[in-house]
């Protein structure tokens, strides 16, 4: 039996992320969501089928949480209309006209007769110790007045986005005037509005609420109740609300009930949720983690807390659930629109994304200002992948949900609040997505990675977003649409996007770390290196779990940029924070050849090469050497020997091809040995047209195919997709003996490719898959050595230097290739 395995192209986390995730599936050790995919990539299009005695092939796979993949709201160019496609990006029929992408701000809103705002009260006295309570007051009144089914209540977190329209900036810290309330009152359209004062009471307080008719501004009634010392403060709204409402509370609503009697751990809440709103994840986690230390049943605090860890980079989705799952066994006596939220939270903590859809809808219908409720439902509409069948035509498949309906969200949500980062980091986290990817086994069959995958490029129509989704097996679907995306260009729109809404989140919150991080992912999305660079230095380096993320973008940047010493030490902070495992030792060993460091990529080659047999295991000693440049001798007599080892029946030209892209394309060679299955071309991968010119000793062909290879590297960058070839190329001018073009490509490798190709972008697919890092120094060197020959003394010098800067603590059997470099630069000479 034939075992189908993929090998994707991706963008992942470094550092072994454990959360699974349901839309995407692991094949080598790679995780596809459709990141940096380019086609005829290993991965991007084709399969290969693994021989049955060497094991499985699948592993668990692990998704970087650094951002919830949500689709952004972009502005493109002008598209060219897509037949038979509806609106929102599904094939027909179609399911009503898309959403506004935007939603122009008025200033007022028309009153709902059942529309009830509880603004902050005032700390009438000023004492220090009840400062939190300001806050507090809101979302304390405003969950007890919730219970009464009949009316709606604006939740708090919409009042404090409201807040800050106010033209005075004085709402932040003192007593709100009743023009303020009733302003916000009326954009809010509620037609009561409730404000009011506190008073220090010997170790209590004394909470006076007075109640508005918003139409006219006349108070209605004032009431009061006293909370005779601290630990009945949290319980004294709920009496307080009754008063406020002047009717009797619903049958068995449990007022007063917030599901923690301890101010501590309240306050500790508070402090969490504002930081979570701030998309401060390791504050939020702090803040979260004290209130449970105080209150371990305390159930919004289980709910934030789950919801904090899906940013956080080494969460786990089983300590989410864990969380999730409390939150729902202690809240039973919340108020409904909090139990909603906490069954929102368990579907998004197990994944279940049509139940988590199912719950988001209704509230978000019930009021379009509900934040948390806005954000529920563009998770639920990206994560969903899976595919149903058309109801016209059974023939037909389509996306269960529509990215347009997130994109929706999320300009929503930005809409309302401009400080909301975690929408902003959901933008520039997918703005440089090209794919939506799903399995499919059939109607009413669970998808699983061994499926038929399908795959839907992101298109545009108009303002919408299309995603039409083909088999991979449908080449000429498949070619339709890279021709169209290739056409249009719209992965360039979204980088541009993505640096303006960056820009537009470093307004918003100038002292923010994440916005610069996501300022300066945006920049290299772009290739702008000292951009990113620029907004780097600004952010602290803390090596925590919650900061993994950024310190590998800092590593990568220094790593471009020459600075070695630096990189390096962040990758060995890294790796001392977070110990090797069997799942991340590839993905590390593959970091660590850019520092010619082989021994953790060669424990992970060993490792994986022993299910292929003892000829795999030969072979793959030379893979770390070769993708360096420097391979060993026996390499080629080694790489025929594992080819000979794959039984025929069980192998395809473009598996065996595959298994051996390190050495057969990237340390371009002439191949030894029977390659009947090359010369003769059975294979549909490009990358080893090199390959097979030099075993039929054809020079004008390899001439031709190292040509053209160059202009498809010219077009992905112009696209705004990744590049590949240009170090494929470079070799190939060599050998042709054209340095004129080798130093070209070198330079556009250097340059270009190498700039917009991240870190942890798998590139070279083999036995275990390889990031593109460890060509990084390859081609440095190459570009110094060609430059060196030409005369380019400087040019030779500034990249023998950043390489020996990579390098300077390479293993030592790298250090003869150290000291070769040092005399070329010594060689070259000083600058001038």
């Amino acid at each position: 039996m034939q075992t189908a395995v993929w090998v994707s192209n991706y963008e992942c986390s470094l550092f072994n992320q454990p959360r699974l995730d349901a839309e995407v599936h692991r094949s080598f050790g790679s995780l596809d969501d459709g990141i940096g995919a380019f086609d005829r990539m290993p991965g991007g299009s084709h399969h290969c089928r693994v021989p049955p005695n060497v094991g499985s092939t699948r592993a668990p796979l692990h998704r970087r949480n650094l951002a919830t993949p949500l689709v952004i709201a972009l502005t493109f160019l002008g598209a060219a209309p897509l037949q038979a496609q509806c609106p929102d990006g599904t094939p027909p029929p179609c399911r009503g006209a898309s959403r506004p992408t935007t939603v122009a701000r008025a200033a007022n809103s028309p009153l709902n007769p059942k529309a009830w705002i509880v603004v902050p009260f005032a700390n009438a006295m000023k004492a220090a110790d009840l400062d939190w309570l300001r806050d507090g007051s809101a979302n304390l009144l405003s969950m007890d007045m919730g219970r009464w089914t009949d009316i709606s209540v604006v939740p708090d977190k919409r009042v404090a986005d409201l807040l800050r329209t106010l033209p005075s900036t004085k709402a932040a810290a003192d007593a709100l005037t009743l023009n303020d309330g009733l302003l916000v009152a009326r954009r809010a359209g509620a037609a009561h509005l409730v404000m009011g004062d506190y008073f220090r009471l010997g170790t209590g307080a004394r909470l006076v609420a007075n109640v508005f008719d918003v139409k006219t501004g006349n108070r209605i009634r004032t009431v009061s109740h006293s909370a005779a010392d601290a630990d009945s403060l949290l319980s004294a709204f709920g009496p307080l609300a009754r008063f406020v409402l002047a009717v009797p509370p619903p049958p068995d609503a449990k007022t007063g009930d917030l599901g923690t009697r301890s101010i501590e751990a309240y306050q500790e809440y508070l402090l969490g949720v504002k930081a979570l709103n701030r998309f401060e994840i390791p504050e939020a986690s702090q803040h979260l983690t004290r209130a449970l230390a105080l209150d371990s049943t305390f159930a919004l605090a289980h709910l934030q807390y789950s919801i904090a860890m899906e940013w956080g980079e080494t969460s786990s989705g089983n300590q989410m659930q864990t969380h999730a799952l409390a939150a729902r066994r202690f809240g039973s006596a919340l108020p409904r629109r909090e139990r909603l939220l906490i069954e929102a939270g368990v579907a998004n903590a197990q994944a279940d994304y049509p139940r988590l859809c199912a719950i988001a809808k209704p509230l978000v219908a019930q009021d379009s200002t509900d934040i948390q409720a806005l954000f529920f439902l563009g998770e639920c509409s990206y994560h969903d992948n899976e595919l149903e069948r058309s109801p016209a035509d059974s023939t037909t498949l389509r996306f269960r949900t529509s990215f347009n309906t997130a994109k929706w969200a999320f300009e929503r949500i930005l809409e309302l609040d401009p400080t909301y980062l975690g929408a902003f980091e959901h933008i520039i986290a997918l703005s440089a997505r090209i794919y939506r990817v799903a399995n499919y086994c059939g109607p009413g069959l669970t998808p699983k990675p061994s499926c038929p995958r399908w795959r839907a490029r992101l298109l545009k129509n108009g303002d919408t977003i299309q995603t039409v989704p083909a088999p991979d097996a449908d080449g000429a679907a498949q070619a339709a649409q890279a021709a169209r995306w290739s056409r249009e260009r719209p992965a360039l729109a979204f980088h541009e996007y993505a640096v303006r809404i960056a820009q537009q989140w470093l307004e918003a919150a100038p002292a923010s770390d994440g916005a610069r991080f996501a300022l300066a992912r945006a920049e290299l999305m772009r290739g702008r290196l000292v951009a990113a660079d620029e907004q780097l230095r600004h952010i602290p380096l803390r090596a925590t779990p919650d900061n993994v993320e950024r310190i590998r973008i800092k590593m990568e940047v220094a790593a471009k940029l020459g600075r070695g010493s630096e990189a390096r030490a962040m990758f060995d902070s890294l790796v001392k924070m977070v110990p090797d495992s069997p799942d991340n030792l590839a993905s590390r060993g593959s970091i660590d050849l850019m520092f010619g460091r082989l021994n953790r990529f060669n424990r992970a080659g060993a490792a994986a090469a022993e299910r292929y047999g003892p000829a795999a295991i030969r072979y793959q000693r030379h893979v770390g050497r070769a993708l360096l440049g420097f391979p060993m001798e026996g390499m080629a007599r080694d790489e025929a020997a594992f080819m000979s080892s794959i039984p025929l029946d069980a192998c395809d030209a473009d598996c065996r091809f595959t298994l051996m892209m390190p050495t057969l394309a990237y340390a371009l060679h002439e191949p030894t040995g029977d390659w009947s299955q090359l010369t003769s071309r059975r294979h549909t991968l490009d990358y080893f047209d090199p390959a097979r010119a030099l075993a039929l000793h054809d020079t004008a062909e390899l001439r031709r195919v190292v040509q053209k290879m160059e202009r498809e590297s010219q077009v992905a960058l112009a696209v705004g997709g990744p590049e590949f070839r240009s170090a494929l190329a470079t070799d190939a001018y060599l050998i042709l003996g054209d340095s004129t073009s080798a130093l070209r490509m070198a330079r556009f490798a250097t340059d270009s490719s190498m700039v917009r190709m991240g870190l942890a972008t798998t590139v070279v697919a083999g036995i275990v898959p390889t990031y593109g890092s460890p060509v990084w120094p390859r081609m440095m060197l190459k570009r110094a050595d060609l430059a060196a020959a030409r005369g380019f003394r400087d040019e030779a010098r500034e990249w023998y230097t950043k390489v020996l800067s990579l390098w300077e603590n390479a293993d030592p059997e790298m250090q003869p290739f150290v000291a070769r470099i040092r005399a070329s630069l010594a060689k070259v000479g000083p600058r001038g």
